[in-house]
């Protein structure tokens, strides 16, 4: 049995059925929804440093903020309770410190089709997530990807 959930979402259509996924499990368990938007900086500290770059930051928050707000209207009229949250980092850390944080039974992700190229510049992410998660993760996927 599930009592908190949480969901990765970025607003993509891939995090959309996810959020369905995750909101109708919430539902079926009577338990606690956490929307999760990460805002992930590229690794680089001079980068970091200059002015477009912090106002990519900026752009991208704002993105993720108003997703955050489209999936409360999206899942609204359900009889569960959300909250969300959005974080700043590297994904995967940040998704298993809050899983930590709010004591989490599981994760929902979307899963997105990526090449090569997407994958190895992305880094290692859903290895470390696997690794460094405490609780279980479910990858929804609505078969288009395939």
């Amino acid at each position: 049995m599930f009592f908190k959930i949480i969901i990765a979402y970025d607003g993509s259509e891939d995090t959309l059925f996810a959020l369905q996924q995750a909101a109708d499990l919430a539902d079926q368990n009577g338990a606690e929804l956490h929307v999760i938007g990460i805002v992930a900086p590229m690794s680089d500290a001079n980068l970091a440093q200059q002015t477009p770059f912090k106002d990519f930051l900026s752009t991208e928050r704002s993105h993720i903020e108003q997703a955050l707000l489209n999936a409360m209207k999206e899942i609204g009229g359900r009889n569960i309770q959300v909250a969300t949250t959005c974080r700043e980092g590297n994904p995967a850390e940040q998704l298993a410190a809050y899983a930590r944080e709010i004591d989490a039974d599981l994760l929902v992700v979307g899963h997105k089709e990526k090449s090569f190229l997407e994958r190895w510049l992305e880094g290692q992410t859903g290895g470390k997530l696997i690794h460094d998660l405490p609780c279980s993760l479910l990858v929804a996927t609505n078969g288009s990807d395939r």
